[in-house]
């Protein structure tokens, strides 16, 4: 796929919009000092209640050490066991932190229902998207932003 005519979905680029801005609040940090070689590691888990009744969790697993990252994530929403509605959802992160911000080697985000499921894959080389994977492949759509050469310079994580 030409990244000229890479897209993501509105929904999708949604989540990207929100990853952006958890690794924003992370510090300016361009090359690994002594802190950032320290292991630190956080586990989450939230129950996802509506009106008080439990229908999905929500994971988060983040590990730093040696100055690389690694973060995983996932989500299920149910209603009614699977009849009405079932969402499942899992991301990963990867790379290094430097003094100048994150230096991302890879993201994945994908997601399955009763209907339907897509994954996405961009691999990165010195903070420019190297390649994008889409599956199923999108065909074109204006409910798509398009994503240009320029988009793909200088990214942060989703």
């Amino acid at each position: 796929m030409s990244a000229a005519r890479a897209v993501l979905p509105r929904s999708v680029f949604g989540v990207f919009a929100l990853g952006v801005t958890m690794v924003a609040a992370v510090p300016a940090i361009s090359e690994p000092d002594e802190a950032m070689t320290k292991a630190a590691k956080i586990v989450t888990k939230y129950g996802i209640n509506f009106n008080g009744i439990n229908i999905g969790d929500f994971k988060l697993n983040a590990v730093m050490a040696n100055g690389e990252y690694n973060v995983t994530a996932h989500a299920n929403v149910s209603l009614l066991a699977g009849i009405l509605f079932d969402w499942t959802g899992n991301t990963a992160s990867n790379g290094r932190m430097m003094r100048r911000g994150p230096l991302p080697y890879s993201y994945s985000f994908g997601y399955k229902t009763s209907e339907k499921s897509e994954k996405i894959d961009i691999k990165f080389s010195n903070n420019v998207v190297r390649e994008i994977a889409v599956n199923p492949p999108q065909r074109p759509s204006t409910q798509r932003v398009p994503i240009t050469r320029k988009h793909m310079q200088n990214v942060l994580d989703p």
